[in-house]
């Protein structure tokens, strides 16, 4: 699959928005684990941390940093691209 300019309009901010999303989940995992026996199993776990409303709110915070950070960066390709074709 040949990805181009278009995809990539798409793909960093989503990308940013899955990035953020992830790691507030793998730094509540591991404040959960810290706290709490593993003898849980992981779904068990991971629904615990879900259900807690701060997390879901830091989800779409650090998710939505992740995405503006996402289109920043199309928005600085766009720009160096067009100034190196003008340099050409």
């Amino acid at each position: 699959m040949k990805v181009t300019i278009n995809k990539t309009h798409i793909l960093l901010p989503v990308a940013g928005f899955v990035t953020g999303g992830l790691y507030v989940l793998l730094y509540a995992f591991i404040d959960y684990c810290d706290t709490a026996p593993l003898d849980e199993s992981f779904y068990d776990i991971i629904s615990q941390i879900l259900s807690h409303n701060d997390v879901r709110l830091a989800i779409y915070l650090w998710g939505f940093i992740g995405f503006t950070l996402g289109c920043i960066a199309n928005l600085l390709i766009g720009f160096l691209q067009k100034h190196i074709k003008r340099a050409k």
